[in-house]
C-alpha cells in the first residue's frame, strides 16, 4: 500500500468519479459526508501496488479540550462560569482558524449534556524534530537540483 495527502480540488477525475460513486453505498462512508467537502479539503489516499484507490479519508484540523486546573478558592458557579467563558472564546478562535471541531473530554463525573454522543479515540502522539542551535535535524522533504 501506498499512501498520500491531497487537496480535494487536486484530486484526480477518475477520484472524483469514484467518490460520487462511493457515496452511493450508505455503509461505505463511515462518517464520511458531503459536508466534510470544500475545495481546500485535505483527504489522505491509499492505493494498492496497481494503482487502485483503496480508501479515501478527509482529514479534518480539530481542537481537544480535555484537562483543566481550577483555583480551589474558587466557588461552582465561578468554575461553571469560566469554563463557558473558555468555551466560547475557543470556539471563536476556531471559526477564524477555520477549525470544523472541538472536541471536549469530559470526566466520567461530569452530567450528560444535550446533543452529547460517544466516540471511540485513539490517541497518537507525533513526535517533535530534534532543533538543535536554530538548524533542524530532520530529513529534508525536498532535493534542489542545479
Amino acid at each position: 500500500m501506498f499512501a498520500r495527502i491531497f487537496k480535494y480540488a487536486d484530486l484526480s477525475w477518475k477520484d472524483l468519479t469514484n467518490v460520487k460513486r462511493w457515496f452511493q453505498r450508505a455503509q461505505a462512508r463511515h462518517g464520511f459526508t458531503f459536508e466534510n467537502f470544500n475545495p481546500s479539503m485535505r483527504l489522505a489516499k491509499a492505493e494498492n501496488s496497481i494503482g487502485q484507490t483503496i480508501t479515501l479519508t478527509p482529514i479534518e484540523i480539530c481542537y481537544v479540550v480535555g484537562a483543566y486546573i481550577c483555583n480551589p478558592d474558587a466557588t461552582s458557579v465561578e468554575i461553571r462560569q469560566a469554563g463557558d467563558s473558555i468555551d466560547v472564546e475557543v470556539m471563536r478562535m476556531a471559526q477564524r482558524e477555520g477549525v470544523q471541531r472541538v472536541l471536549v473530554a469530559l470526566p466520567d463525573s461530569h452530567a450528560t449534556e444535550a446533543g452529547e454522543f460517544w466516540i471511540r479515540v485513539v490517541e497518537r502522539n507525533v513526535s517533535k524534530p530534534v532543533v538543535a542551535g536554530g538548524a533542524s535535524r530532520t530529513q529534508a522533504t525536498t532535493t534542489q537540483f542545479n
